[in-house]
């Protein structure tokens, strides 16, 4: 008993010596400098992922509706379709509002490094979260997921390459555009407006 009391005992100093090590290289080596960037850059890093985050609901609520008012959609488990009344898509006003929120982004992001680094994060972004959304929906509501056993993983892999063709589809090229030009406009119109915002 003894024995193991003392092996413990060791163990546990043992481990808190080599995490205080750990950290103090890994701040040496100036790992921690990643955090600090993040607290600096708080506002642009989370107006970059609100705006994905309003793309991305703009796209999924496009999606959810192309099945809202087309049961026979989910009825038959039909994830893919060339019918083009069933294709999920833009209307007008979802792309005025994606134009709008990235209007509203470049506004308050304003640096042009920033603001293209926020777009392209919001590109890739806002196709993640809508992929995920789609293949989500295809696997539980669409029920893919009575497949799995008879296909296996060729199940899987269908059901994430027609959530991103879906997704694709609905997004390139008018989503991207839109949200470039947005973007660039609301960052160029407010240095106009308010040149000392930018300093």
């Amino acid at each position: 008993m003894v024995d193991l009391l003392w092996v413990a005992a060791i163990s546990v100093t043992v481990t808190v010596v080599l995490i205080v090590i750990n950290i103090y290289y890994a701040r040496k080596l100036g790992f921690f400098r990643f955090f600090r960037l993040l607290k600096e850059r708080k506002k642009e890093i989370t107006t970059t992922l609100l705006w994905s985050g309003a793309v991305a609901l703009v796209i999924i609520k496009s999606y959810w509706l192309a099945y809202a008012t087309n049961p026979v959609l989910v009825e038959h488990s039909i994830a893919w379709t060339e019918i083009d009344q069933w294709i999920p898509r833009l209307d007008t006003i979802d792309l005025l509002l994606i134009f709008l929120f990235s209007t509203i982004a470049g506004v308050i992001i304003l640096d042009l490094e920033t603001v293209v680094y926020s777009f392209v994060a919001t590109a890739v972004l806002s196709f993640a979260f809508a992929a995920a959304y789609s293949a989500l929906f295809i696997w539980h509501i669409l029920e893919w997921n009575r497949a799995f056993p008879i296909l296996g993983w060729r199940c899987v892999e269908y059901v994430i390459t027609v959530a991103i063709r879906n997704i694709f589809r609905m997004t390139i090229p008018f989503v991207v555009v839109l949200c470039l030009l947005g973007v660039l406009l609301g960052a160029f119109g407010r240095g106009i407006i308010r040149p000392s915002a930018e300093s």
